[in-house]
C-alpha cells in the first residue's frame, strides 16, 4: 500500500511540475501561426550581423517554447520593429581617466500584432544592458552581445505571454 501511495504522490508532483512549465512556457495561446519579420537597424552604431541575429533569436524563442508554426506572412502572431540603440559606454573611471568597467546598451522597438485578438496588439520599446570590464572592449560584441540578445527576446516574450 505504502508503495503505491509513493508511486501516486510522485506521479501528482510531475504532473503538477509539467503544469506550471506550460502555463510559463506556452500560457494559452490563441493562433497558430508567427510571423517575424526581420528587423530594421535604425541605431547611431550599427553592427552589421545584429538585427539578423535578433530576428532569428525571437523566431526561435517562440519556436522552441510554443507550437506556433513559422510562416512569412499572415501569421496569428506579427512581431516588427527595429533596433533603434546599440551603444558600448563608460561606467566606472579609474584613474588617469580611463574607464574600468563599461556598459553595452541595445534597444529594440517591437510592434506585435495579434491577429485573432486585436485588443491583445502592442507596441513598446525594450531595452536591457549588460557591464564588462573594460579590458574586453575589443571582445564585447562576441562574448557580450548574444547574451544581451537573449535578455531582450526574453523580455519581449515575457511581454507577449502576459497578455494570454
Amino acid at each position: 500500500m505504502r508503495y503505491y501511495h509513493l508511486v501516486y504522490t510522485c506521479l501528482l508532483g510531475l504532473a503538477l511540475l509539467a503544469a506550471c512549465q506550460y502555463s510559463q512556457a506556452g500560457g494559452k495561446l490563441e493562433g497558430e501561426t508567427i510571423t517575424v519579420a526581420k528587423l530594421g537597424n535604425t541605431a547611431t552604431l550599427v553592427v552589421p550581423s545584429l538585427a539578423q541575429n535578433f530576428t532569428e533569436a525571437l523566431r526561435d524563442k517562440f519556436l522552441q517554447q510554443t507550437r506556433l508554426k513559422l510562416t512569412d506572412r499572415e501569421g496569428d502572431l506579427q512581431f516588427s520593429g527595429n533596433i533603434t540603440r546599440y551603444e558600448v559606454v563608460p561606467l566606472t573611471i579609474q584613474a588617469g581617466d580611463q574607464a574600468s568597467q563599461n556598459r553595452m546598451n541595445l534597444t529594440v522597438h517591437i510592434r506585435f500584432t495579434h491577429r485573432l485578438a486585436p485588443e491583445q496588439s502592442w507596441e513598446q520599446d525594450f531595452t536591457n544592458f549588460i557591464d564588462f570590464p573594460a579590458e574586453q572592449n575589443a571582445q564585447a560584441e562576441t562574448l557580450y552581445l548574444p547574451e544581451l540578445v537573449n535578455k531582450l527576446v526574453q523580455d519581449i516574450f515575457t511581454k507577449t505571454l502576459s497578455n494570454w
